[in-house]
């Protein structure tokens, strides 16, 4: 998920889309594209600490969206 998301990645896929009417990725590109592997441990370790960004990342963005509905429902209050 992380490489797919990088910039260098997200580069690499607009560069190599197909199609000229409707943009698609190919199969073929998807197996192309240059993913590093690493060793399981390195993997796993990685994983672990990027579990818990990815969570704090979600609560995070969970809460911008309640505190946005709550901002237009106090607004709506306060101008109506």
């Amino acid at each position: 998920m992380f490489a797919l998301k990088s910039n260098e990645m997200k580069k690499c896929i607009m560069e190599n889309m197909s199609g000229s009417t409707q943009s698609y990725v190919t199969l073929q590109t998807l197996r192309d594209l240059p993913i590093l592997d690493a060793p399981k441990e390195i993997i796993k370790d990685f994983c672990d600490k990027a579990k818990t960004i990815v969570k704090q990342l979600d609560l995070t963005t969970r809460e911008n969206e309640y505190l946005n509905q709550m901002q237009s429902l106090l607004l709506s209050k306060i101008g109506g």
